[in-house]
């Protein structure tokens, strides 16, 4: 198998995103593969974040700024998750951060940058939860092109 190329896709807002970043970063080292560790903001605005875009500027006027400025800051997040992965492994991911459907964002990056695996987390939604919200993980495999790896979290 090929691994020229890997796409870790995470979720900075849940605690399995450690346990896929460092699956994602013990593959590419030991393939020798590229390492594109993505994040994806979703677009909407749950009423959980309205103290955090208030937060972000008084100044800002167009939902595209409040996206534009979480952005920014998933971005550093990214970035310092990145500088830890070349601290330990020795290798140099290179960031994305999106803003989009969680799902659609995924399979459009890993398409378009040519991925040979995508790792992503399962964040051991079920029943009702599952269903209303649907698993992302769960989603990516059965659409994706390229093969993929889900690194169980758990409840």
């Amino acid at each position: 198998m090929k691994l020229s190329k890997i796409l870790c896709a995470i979720d900075l807002e849940h605690k399995v995103t450690e346990k896929v970043v460092e699956a994602s970063s013990f593959l590419a080292k030991n393939f020798g593969s590229e390492l594109i560790i993505l994040n994806v903001v979703e677009k909407e605005i749950p009423l959980l974040l309205a103290e955090e875009i208030i937060a972000l500027s008084p100044d800002i006027k167009t939902l595209d700024e409040i996206f534009e400025g979480i952005k920014k800051k998933a971005y550093i997040k990214v970035e310092a998750i990145a500088k830890d992965v070349e601290n330990k492994y020795n290798i140099a991911p290179r960031c994305l951060v999106e803003i989009g459907e969680t799902i659609d964002t995924i399979l459009d990056v890993a398409k378009k940058e040519n991925v040979d695996l995508i790792i992503v987390g399962s964040h051991g939604k079920s029943g009702l939860e599952k269903l209303l919200i649907g698993s992302v993980s769960e989603s990516v495999v059965k659409r994706a092109k390229c093969s993929v790896l889900v690194i169980k979290g758990g409840s």
